[in-house]
């Protein structure tokens, strides 16, 4: 498939039973290309699987436009327009977009409202990143029992707090809704592994859903075992507790070398920008250190909230 044959729906899965709907949606950020190739992997790994499937599998691209063009967006990061006076306003009858994302906005709720009334099923939503630095996989959930369930199946560490420090996600829109919904951030944007890390996810919250009793043996005895022996010596559970923000004007510049959830200290030096020295307001771990030209998070700080001890 090129990108000029993107469709907004990828493709949609329905097993024999019934059952729950879970949909995946990648490409929020249209550099994030692996979270569409896990869709895609995974449409084809079930067709020719006879797996006792229960319920529907649907796969969507969040940002077309974006994706089509290999940029994070074109004019505004559609992973922060997410609140719910934009959506309102951009979704009553007639009103004309002004920019890309607003005309994706438009068509993404319309396909996600249409989805919901179309089954009877409890309906569960799963979103698939990437990211610019090195670094381990991550999940990001608000902390909500149901959020929490989903992620203790897949074996990264878990983020919480984002709804506090980046407002205006999907994931936050669609839980203040009442959806279970959760993020998985499967590594770097053009590492293959990151792809295969995304993928085990959909297994994995196929099980958490109810869509079925176990992932396949292969994919636990890779995988699985692989991702789990990678994040073990990490705590299980991190809260951010800090956000950089920036802006195109402010000449923002990460200091090279940061990888996702490594250990900082108090005042060390991480970035710089027009106004000089940007250094560390206090210890913890650096998340998301942003090594790409596209996106107003310069960097993270999150503190561990719980020790994982090793296997």
């Amino acid at each position: 498939m090129t990108t000029h044959d993107l469709p907004r729906i990828l493709g949609r899965y329905r097993g024999k039973i019934p059952g729950p709907t879970l949909v995946c949606i990648g490409g929020i950020h249209g550099n994030e290309w692996m979270g569409i190739l896990a869709i895609q992997r995974m449409l084809e790994s079930l067709q020719r699987s006879h797996l006792p499937f229960h319920g529907e599998f649907i796969g969507l691209v969040g940002n077309r436009q974006a994706a089509q063009q290999h940029q994070r967006f074109i004019h505004r990061d559609f992973n922060r327009m997410w609140h719910a006076e934009i959506v309102h306003e951009l979704t009553q009858p007639g009103v004309i977009p002004n920019d890309a994302e607003a005309q994706e906005l438009q068509e993404l709720w319309s396909c996600l409202q249409f989805l919901i009334e179309d089954t009877a099923h409890p309906i569960t939503f799963l979103d698939l990143h990437s990211y610019s630095a090195e670094g381990l996989p991550f999940a990001i959930v608000t902390d909500r029992p149901d959020n929490l369930h989903l992620a203790e199946f897949i074996p990264v560490p878990v983020i919480l707090g984002a709804e506090k420090y980046v407002p205006g996600t999907l994931m936050s829109y669609l839980n203040d809704l009442g959806y279970s919904m959760i993020v998985i951030e499967g590594g770097q944007h053009h590492d293959p592994a990151a792809r295969d890390t995304l993928e085990l996810a959909i297994w994995q919250t196929f099980v958490a859903n109810g869509n079925l009793e176990s992932a396949p043996t292969e994919v636990m005895e890779t995988l699985y075992e692989h991702l789990t022996k990678l994040t073990h010596e990490f705590p299980p559970l991190m809260k951010i507790v800090y956000r950089h923000a920036v802006t195109e004007e402010a000449g923002f510049v990460m200091e090279p070398g940061f990888t996702n959830l490594e250990v900082v200290h108090a005042h060390q030096l991480l970035a710089h920008d027009h106004s000089g020295e940007i250094r560390a307001q206090q210890a913890g771990r650096i998340f998301l250190p942003l090594y790409q030209k596209q996106g107003n998070d310069g960097f993270f700080l999150v503190t561990d909230l719980e020790k994982r001890h090793p296997i």
